[in-house]
């Protein structure tokens, strides 16, 4: 949004109201001491921020359905890849088992090659799904602090408005 611009008989003042907002009461406050100086302009200022305080709060919870959808998408995928994963780890298991029960033979078929590659398989399968559970954790915590900024907005409305 563009710079709220407030004018007095002996200096300005710009704010950024992406960077101001959300803020505590006491500031707003202070904020409308200098607003009050631009007396010709003090409801129209007033009434300027608050719109953006609302605005703001409502895109910020639209947008928490997208942050949800996500949120569910990347603990999709940790679910879908734990099913790979347990493959892979009974895979290894029964390599093992068969190089420790029949080296000779285990080394004729190359299972040593085999199983090396498993366990890079599922190192990797891994490594995902741990990224996946990482992402999901972000979004779960950007979903539940946007109810917190959306409100504090609201908040920061209704002192402007009074």
């Amino acid at each position: 949004m563009e710079p709220i611009k407030i004018r007095w008989e002996t200096g300005h003042m710009e704010i950024n109201p992406d960077v101001f907002f959300p803020t505590s009461a006491a500031r707003i406050r202070k904020l409308l001491r200098v607003v009050a100086l631009d007396y010709t302009h003090q409801d129209d200022l007033r009434m300027q921020m608050a719109r953006y305080c609302e605005d703001r709060a409502q895109e910020i919870l639209d947008d928490r359905k997208r942050l949800a959808n996500e949120a569910v998408n990347y603990h999709q995928k940790v679910t879908d890849l734990q099913p790979p994963i347990d493959t892979c780890k009974r895979r290894i298991t029964t390599l093992r088992a068969c190089i420790q029960e029949q080296p000779k033979k285990a080394r004729e078929l190359g299972y040593r090659d085999r199983l090396q590659e498993e366990q890079e398989t599922l190192k990797k399968l891994k490594a995902r799904q741990s990224a996946a559970l990482a992402a999901f954790k972000k979004k779960q915590r950007e979903f539940e602090a946007a109810e917190g900024v959306a409100k504090r907005l609201r908040q920061n409305a209704e002192v402007l408005k009074s």
